[in-house]
C-alpha cells in the first residue's frame, strides 16, 4: 500500500486525509500544533467557550454539492443545525436593516427603508435569485438548478454586478443603511459578487450553523479521518521537503526526524511553502495574487467579551459604525459584532459570549506580527485596541456598560503563530470587482508527485474551498494512478504508480 504525506492538518489535510484513505491509501497528517483542526477551532478562557470559524457553514441545504462533502468528512455528520432568522444585521442612526432568511422579506425591508431605490433593489434581488439558481439552491423550494439557457438569460443580471466592489455598488443607493448593510460585512473593497453569494448561500438555506460551533466540528472531522484508518504525527512541524530527480521521497520534521512518502500533499499557506520548507519556484499565477494589485490579503482584529444575555441588544451578528477615529485606527470602518445565545454550554447560566472582528489590510496586519517580536509592546497595544472596542460598542449599545467584561483578544500575530500563515491571513486573498476568483492550479512545477491543496488556490478561501481543495488533490492523484496504469493490467492494484 502506498503512502501519502499530508503537509498541515487543518480542514483541507484532514479532508485530503479522509479521502485518501477512502481510495485505498495510506496516509499521515504532519501538523505543527498538538491540536488538528486548523482555523475550524476554538478555545475556553475563565468559564467561557471562545468560537473562533464558523459565522455560517456553506454547504448546509441537501441540494447543495458541499453536502455532500460535509457528510462525508463527519462534519454535519449526526449533528443538529441551528437555522438562524437573520445572519446580520446593520445599524445606523437608530435605523436598521437585516439580512432575512426571506428574500422576499429583505426585499421589503429595502423597499420600506428607500422607496427611492427600488429600481436597484429589485435587480439587487434578482441577481440573488440567479446566483442561487447557479449554486444549485434556487427557487421556491431551494432545489433548482438553472439549466444552461436559463444561466445565459439570466446572465445581464449579473453582467454589472461583475465589475462593481461592494463600495460601488452601495453609491448607487441613496440610503445611507442600505450602503452600510452593503459593505459592512466584507467592507468596501469586495467583489459584490462575493456579497450576491453571501446573501444567495444564506436565504437558500445553505448558510447555517453546526450545532456546537467551530470546535465540535473540527472534532467530528478528525474523528473520521482516524476512524477511516488515517495516522497523525502532531506536534512537529515539516521544515523540509527532499526531492530527488524530480520526485519528493520524504520531509524532515523540526525535531530531526524523517517522514518518507510517494505522495505529498501541501495544505499550508503557500508562501509558508514556497521558499521555506521547498526550495521550489511558486506557480507563476499564485505569485502574482501574492504580489498584490488585484489581489489583497487580510486578517482582523478580534475580541471576545463576556455579557449578561438579558442585555443583548440584537440576536445574532450585528455591525455598527462607529465615529472617527475609528477607520484611522483600523483599515475598516465597520464593527462586526456577534453573539453566542443559542451556544448555552458557551458561557455560565445568564451570561453569553460577545465577540467582535475587525478587518485589517495587509499593511496593519504585518504591523501586528512585527510588534509581537516585542512581547511587552504587543501586549499593550492589543488591550488598548480591545478597551478601545469595548468603549465602542458600549457607546453604541448602553445597556452592555455594567456586564461587558474583556475574556479575550487575537490578532494576526496569533494566527500567524498558530497557522503559519506569513500576515496572520484566517482566509486566503480578498478580491475587488471585475475580478472573477478562478481557481489557481495544483500542480507544482518541478516535481511530479507533490500537489497543492488549500483554501489559498481560490479566493477567498475559506472552509468550503479548503475542502473542495483537499477533495480534488485526492482526485488528481487518482486519475494520475489510473493514467499510469491503465496500459498494464498486472499493475493495477498499484496505488498511484508509486513503489510499495
Amino acid at each position: 500500500m502506498n503512502k501519502i504525506v499530508v503537509i498541515g492538518g487543518g480542514v483541507a489535510g484532514l479532508t485530503a486525509g479522509i479521502y485518501a484513505q477512502k481510495s485505498g491509501y495510506k496516509s499521515i497528517i504532519v501538523e505543527k500544533h498538538n491540536v488538528l483542526g486548523g482555523q475550524l477551532t476554538g478555545w475556553n478562557r475563565r468559564g467561557y467557550h471562545i468560537d473562533n470559524c464558523l459565522h455560517w457553514l456553506t454547504g448546509t441545504n441537501k441540494n447543495s454539492p458541499f453536502y455532500k462533502t460535509w457528510l462525508e468528512t463527519g462534519v454535519l455528520e449526526g449533528v443538529g443545525v441551528y437555522e438562524p432568522e437573520t445572519l446580520y444585521t446593520y445599524e445606523e442612526n437608530g435605523k436598521s436593516l437585516s439580512l432575512s432568511r426571506d428574500l422576499t422579506k429583505l426585499k421589503s425591508d429595502m423597499l420600506k427603508l428607500s422607496p427611492n431605490d427600488e429600481r436597484e433593489t429589485k435587480s439587487f434581488i434578482d441577481a440573488v435569485k440567479t446566483v442561487s439558481g447557479i449554486m444549485g439552491t434556487g427557487g421556491i423550494t431551494h432545489d433548482r438548478n438553472l439549466s444552461i439557457k436559463e444561466g445565459i438569460k439570466a446572465f445581464p443580471k449579473l453582467l454589472k454586478y461583475l465589475s462593481l466592489s461592494t463600495g460601488k455598488l452601495a453609491k448607487k443607493f441613496d440610503n445611507e443603511v442600505i450602503r452600510g448593510f452593503i459593505c459592512g460585512l466584507l467592507t468596501e473593497n469586495f467583489s459584490s459578487i462575493a456579497l450576491l453569494v453571501v446573501v444567495a448561500t444564506f436565504t437558500s438555506g445553505n448558510g447555517d450553523l453546526p450545532v456546537g460551533g467551530s470546535f465540535k466540528a473540527a472534532e467530528r472531522l478528525i474523528e473520521k479521518y482516524l476512524s477511516v484508518g488515517g495516522a497523525v504525527e502532531s506536534g512537529k512541524e515539516v521544515v523540509k521537503i527532499n526531492i530527488e530527480n524530480g520526485r519528493a521521497y520524504s520531509v524532515e520534521l523540526s525535531d530531526g526526524s524523517e517522514i518518507y512518502g510517494d505522495a505529498f500533499v501541501v495544505t499550508v499557506d503557500p508562501a509558508a511553502f514556497f521558499g521555506g520548507i521547498s526550495d521550489l519556484e511558486m506557480p507563476r499565477e499564485l505569485k502574482r495574487k501574492y504580489e498584490g494589485g488585484r489581489y489583497e490579503r487580510f486578517s482582523a482584529f478580534q475580541c471576545a467579551f463576556s455579557c449578561d444575555v438579558s442585555a443583548l441588544p440584537r440576536k445574532g451578528d450585528f455591525i455598527i459604525r462607529p465615529p472617527i477615529p475609528f477607520k484611522d485606527i483600523f483599515s475598516s470602518e465597520y464593527l462586526v459584532m456577534r453573539e453566542f445565545s443559542h451556544e448555552k454550554s458557551f458561557a455560565p447560566e445568564g451570561k453569553t459570549v460577545l465577540q467582535t472582528m475587525v478587518v485589517l489590510d495587509e499593511r496593519r496586519s504585518r504591523e501586528f506580527v512585527r510588534l509581537k517580536n516585542n512581547a511587552k509592546l504587543y501586549y499593550e497595544h492589543k488591550i488598548r485596541l480591545a478597551n478601545y472596542i469595548k468603549k465602542c460598542v458600549c457607546d453604541a449599545y448602553p445597556e452592555l456598560k455594567k456586564s461587558l467584561e474583556l475574556i479575550d483578544c487575537w490578532t494576526p500575530a496569533t494566527y500567524k503563530r498558530y497557522t503559519a500563515t506569513e500576515i496572520g491571513s484566517f482566509m486566503s486573498f480578498a478580491f475587488g470587482g471585475g475580478i472573477l476568483p478562478l481557481k489557481s492550479s495544483l500542480k507544482v512545477r518541478g516535481t511530479k508527485n507533490v500537489v497543492l491543496a488549500s483554501q489559498w488556490l481560490k479566493a477567498p478561501g475559506g472552509l468550503p474551498i479548503a475542502a473542495e481543495c483537499g477533495k480534488k488533490a485526492v482526485e488528481y492523484l487518482v486519475r494520475a494512478d489510473k493514467k499510469k496504469t491503465a496500459p498494464t493490467r498486472s499493475l493495477s492494484k498499484r496505488k498511484l504508480g508509486f513503489s510499495e
